[in-house]
């Protein structure tokens, strides 16, 4: 166990599922207003359930969600086909609209395969 942690409802799939939403594209403006939103449902809804057994500190969000990847991508159809890390169910949801594969690897598992690879 730990004293303190960062914990990313979205590396768990299933197990925070009144956390999972904040990964929808484009559902905040910006990330300041994000995390407002995100910490007031947090409150409303999660605290006396999901998360009761701890305190919650802070929250952050990444907002608007953006592709960033090794391949270019101008138009919807360039996802077809294309692997694409997913954080969690939603943006695999998204991932698979698109026609492209979700893989859900770990960050660390993802970085320590690209430096095995260089």
């Amino acid at each position: 166990m730990c004293d303190i942690a960062l914990v990313d409802a979205n590396e768990t799939p299933g197990r925070f599922p009144q956390l999972e939403f904040d990964t929808l594209p484009y559902i905040f403006p910006n990330a300041e207003v994000g995390a407002q939103v995100y910490w007031d449902i947090l409150q409303k809804y999660a605290v006396n359930t999901e998360l009761k057994d701890v305190k919650v500190l802070g929250v952050a969000t990444i907002a608007p969600s953006n592709y960033a990847g090794n391949k270019p991508a101008q138009k919807i159809t360039d996802f077809k086909g294309m692997r694409i890390r997913a954080a969690g169910r939603t943006e695999s949801w998204i991932i698979d609209a698109l026609q492209g594969s979700p893989t859900s690897k770990l960050p660390p598992r993802i970085w320590g395969r690209r430096w095995r690879e260089d």
